[in-house]
């Protein structure tokens, strides 16, 4: 038996034997077809499919490979997100307080870091919760993803030098209600001057802060006090007494001197040292990889906190370098595991 094949439209036929060999055209799209012996065909056509069903079972061996592969690095990094403990980790404990004595408790930072011939240099004012830094610093982190945008547009103002800014809402009535609370929020605490909705327009308008600590919180420091209070807050509900400094500098013998953003001792000397970056961090990588070896702090127990990064890079890049990477959506459930 003969077949006809056409390759440009797959047309199949079956033509007399003496054919076999010949190219003829095709009766459905005119090009050129060729006839073949039909056993020969069938056996051309089998072999490429048990090649393509090979093809097939070793792609699905690689893709389980690459599927285990990456549950063990998770495991063994041990911070993935979880998202049912960050839902039940909203808010804070210190939420309202004007004072808080676990709070106050420096001794334990100082003696850590004099023990490793390091110099102390802090004022206690970095401590203080009687203003509204933690409140905006917490309703910010915890709602990131909401926030972000109108973050963004602030710190954009303020790199321009304007005063004030037009932020457009999102069509979204339950995302655009939270919006305008939170700006209600941000005047009656005085981070804004003034505020309101646009008539005309889908827009809320902000006439900004130009205070030097009010344009640096925005910049920056809200996630420092955002990291220090959500991680204070998860001490204290395990009952786990800690010493604390946030925003300190810090001397070595030689005279090099280093900020420090929030740095814990907790029960049996151990320390918790995290670095805050809302914005680039790759250059920042080597000096603190140099300052932990120098100080003996262990990769596990620094953490460099980055904004907006997913987990697969943060678990990527702490098996690249000997610190620890982590985002605002998964430090906490880090360090929970890290106790």
């Amino acid at each position: 038996m003969a077949i006809l094949r056409c390759k440009s439209c797959n047309f199949l036929r079956e033509v007399p034997n003496e054919h076999i060999g010949k190219t003829i055209k095709c009766p459905k799209c005119s090009q050129p077809a060729s006839i073949f012996d039909a056993t020969i065909l069938i056996q051309a056509l089998f072999k490429n499919l048990t090649q393509a069903q090979t093809e097939l079972k070793q792609l699905k061996e690689q893709t389980n490979l690459l599927i285990a592969e990456n549950t063990k690095l998770k495991e063994q990094t041990n911070f993935a997100t979880n998202d049912k403990l960050n839902k039940e980790q909203q808010g804070y404990a210190f939420a309202n307080k004007a004072f808080a004595p676990e709070l106050i408790n420096f001794d334990g930072v100082v003696n850590y870091l004099n023990e490793k011939k390091v110099k102390v240099e802090f004022k206690e004012k970095q401590m203080d919760i009687s203003g509204f830094f933690d409140e905006i610093a917490v309703k910010l982190g915890d709602n990131y993803a909401i926030l972000f945008p109108l973050l963004d547009k602030i710190r954009w103002a303020y790199r321009k030098n304007y005063d004030a800014i037009n932020f457009d809402l999102t069509d979204n009535q339950k995302t655009d209600q939270f919006i305008m609370q939170f700006c209600k929020e941000l005047y009656e605490y005085g981070f804004i001057v003034r505020q309101f909705k646009k008539r005309d327009k889908n827009q809320i308008h902000l006439e900004l802060q130009t205070s030097t600590k009010i344009m640096n919180f925005f910049n920056g420091e809200w996630l420092e006090w955002y990291a220090f209070m959500k991680t204070a807050s998860l001490l204290s509900s395990k009952k786990i007494t800690f010493s604390s400094l946030k925003n300190f500098i810090f001397n070595f013998e030689n005279g090099e001197k280093h900020e420090a953003d929030v740095f814990f001792v907790l029960p049996k000397n151990k320390p918790l040292w995290i670095e805050c970056k809302s914005g680039e961090f790759r250059q920042d990588i080597q000096k603190y990889t140099k300052i932990c070896k120098t100080l003996n702090i262990p990769k596990e127990n620094f953490l460099l906190l980055v904004l907006d990064e997913s987990d697969e890079k943060m678990i990527g890049l702490s098996n690249t370098f000997d610190i620890t990477f982590v985002s605002e959506k998964n430090f906490l459930n880090y360090i929970e595991k890290l106790l």
